[in-house]
């Protein structure tokens, strides 16, 4: 590993991780090779502020057929996409029909219309929740057909096997009622999901203003359900709180607790407020949530993980997440997912 943080610096000493070890077979029960890394090298790379490069080395030659690192993200904004400021994280829409729903504070456009995608326009404050820019899947009620670490790529979604889809709920109503005020089903029936912001969360602050106007905090989502056109769920719902590490770094574990026992005030002692209230969700599309209407809320407080909430289950393509980073970016710890 380099002993750097900085890329373009290429005389840096390189810092053995992993001192040589034997290997076995490339068979069934043998081929797959787990290491632990030591405290001491764990010390010297934070006590050079993180690794950007990795080089392996075989004795004497030989193949292998994949390396897989883990670790916590670099805190800063990644260049070259995924979050970048004023840069798209997706590509435009292909051609096809113009479909498109368009009302203060809130755009949807179909994947199949010909319009530039909402994600595709430049927006003056990063993707938080990119998975390049330090975001984290850390939990979620059902994993069925995919993690909610899939929610945090940087690129558009490729099939649906690419997001985060929850199992059916067996006790589904066979008559689905629904509110004549809201147009929503009138259900119990949820699964959720908690991402753990990077780049340190939403910055809130007095500068923000009670109503979100001025800068600062969330103000901008888009939810999208590329390729889920018949089981997108019915909508959709983020809430976020604002936990700071303690000595032990036990905020990760603390959010999951409360997110599991219903995000309720007293659980785990974490209080949830709502960014994005119940909205509905259409199939196929991308739905943009801005400061401008009255979709989002409590924009000016600061968050450091977001619950996202699907009525009755389903499956999302990608969500994200933009605010103005917060100044004090400490490193936490990092996730399964």
């Amino acid at each position: 590993m380099r002993e750097i943080a900085d890329p373009n610096n290429v005389d840096g000493e390189w810092i053995e991780v992993i001192p040589a070890s034997p290997l076995n077979p490339g068979h069934e029960g043998t081929r797959h090779h787990s290491f632990a890394i030591s405290d001491e090298a764990s010390a010297r790379m934070e006590s050079i502020g993180g690794v950007t490069h990795l080089r392996l080395n075989y004795y004497p030659d030989g193949g292998v057929a994949r390396m897989r690192a883990y670790g916590r993200p670099l805190r800063r904004a990644v260049e070259g996409g995924g979050g970048r400021r004023g840069t798209p994280s997706t590509v435009p829409g292909g051609g096809g029909t113009t479909t498109t729903t368009t009302t203060p504070g809130r755009t949807i456009v179909s994947h199949d219309s010909s319009l530039p995608l909402p994600s595709a326009r430049p927006h003056p404050t990063p993707e938080l929740s990119s998975e390049l820019n330090g975001g984290i899947g850390l939990a979620c009620s059902d994993a069925h057909y995919g993690e909610p670490g899939e929610l945090l790529r940087a690129g558009p979604g490729t099939s649906m096997k690419d997001g985060w889809e929850t199992a059916r709920h067996p006790d589904r109503p066979g008559v689905v009622v629904t509110d004549p005020t809201t147009g929503l089903q009138e259900t119990t029936l949820s699964d959720w999901c908690v991402i753990r912001l990077g780049l340190g969360g939403a910055a809130g602050g007095t500068a923000c203003g009670i109503d979100g106007s001025g800068p600062g905090g969330v103000d901008r989502i888009v939810v999208d359900t590329r390729h889920f056109k018949g089981n997108y769920p019915e909508s959709v719902a983020i809430d976020g709180c604002r936990v700071v590490d303690g000595a032990d770094g036990s905020s990760d574990e603390r959010v999951r607790e409360s997110a599991a026992g219903g995000g309720g005030e007293g659980v785990g002692g974490i209080e949830w407020f709502p960014l994005l209230k119940r909205t509905p969700m259409t199939a196929h599309a991308e739905h943009e949530y801005t400061k401008e209407g009255h979709y989002l809320v409590n924009t000016h407080r600061s968050v450091t993980h977001v619950r996202v909430t699907i009525t009755p289950d389903g499956g999302l393509s990608r969500v994200r997440i933009y605010g103005s980073p917060a100044a004090d970016d400490a490193p936490r710890g990092s996730s399964k997912l």
